[in-house]
């Protein structure tokens, strides 16, 4: 029986995040989820490709903000309400502008001082909408600071193939899922249509276009030849390495850990 294995939430992009229990389904994804960034002083994104040290930085939710930690460092406390210091500007996100809020100078040393790196904590509230990619997105369907969909699921089945072939577990943090499902046959995912979690619907639009950052370890930070090496010899074509496929919620509701799940097929799968 297909079920809901795991939740994972990211509230900063690129960096770790968190596995509750049970989560909400919003519009643009689970809620909180890549809702911050790191930016260079020029409003240009910052994500592991550039500086892989980022998968250390660990970040927890608690009630009234967030937790960020980096190993050696005091940790950085970010408000969910962004204080009077926060200010406008434009930012970059895969050649779209859009408008956040910069939550000023202490988050700035704090990266400073753990990485080495100037760069700028920005917040997306909740006026700010960015468009689902017009060619898998409806109108009024929106995304978070996510690279272009609001959730990313994987199958257990799918992880633990891939982790055969390459001879050795591979950490599910290295792929980012916000969704793990168990009980499907290894890639049953690439022939979904709709996926219903409880009250929940999520469209499957497209599969997932890797980049570099499955080969970093989460752990270390340190770049390693696989598993994309393994990947690109079962999962390559139109010249990308695929794994894992984006959704957009089209009923939200609340999920949980241990939820049944049902799959429709894709016409012909």
């Amino acid at each position: 029986m297909l079920r809901l294995s795991a939740l994972y939430v990211y509230p900063v992009k690129s960096c770790r995040g968190f596995s509750p229990q049970a989560w909400m389904l919003e519009a643009r994804g689970l809620r909180w989820d890549r809702r911050w960034m790191w930016a260079s002083p020029e409003g240009y994104m910052l994500t592991q490709r550039r500086l892989p040290q980022m998968a250390r930085i660990g970040v927890d939710l608690l009630s009234d903000g967030l937790q960020v930690a980096y190993p050696g460092q005091d940790c950085l406390f970010v408000p969910l309400e962004p204080g009077p210091e926060a200010s406008w500007r434009e930012a970059t996100l895969w050649g779209e502008r859009i408008r956040l809020l910069d939550l000023g100078s202490e988050p700035a040393r704090w990266f400073a001082s753990a990485l080495g790196v100037s760069a700028r904590l920005l917040f997306q509230p909740e006026e700010v909408h960015r468009a689902v990619d017009e060619r898998y997105g409806r109108p009024g369907e929106v995304v978070s600071l996510a690279d272009a969909y609001p959730v990313l699921l994987l199958t257990e089945a799918s992880l633990q193939m891939l982790s055969q072939q390459v001879g050795r577990p591979l950490s599910v943090l290295r792929f980012r899922p916000n969704l793990v499902l168990s009980g499907a046959e290894p890639f049953a995912e690439d022939g979904w249509e709709r996926l219903r979690i409880g009250d929940a619907v999520l469209r499957l639009v497209k599969p997932c276009r890797r980049c570099l950052i499955p080969a970093i370890d989460p752990d270390t930070g340190r770049i390693e030849r696989e598993p994309l090496r393994t990947l690109a010899a079962f999962r390559r074509w139109n010249g990308g390495i695929w794994f894992g496929q984006n959704a957009v919620p089209e009923v939200t509701g609340m999920l949980y850990v241990g939820q049944g799940a049902e799959a429709d097929l894709r016409p012909g799968a």
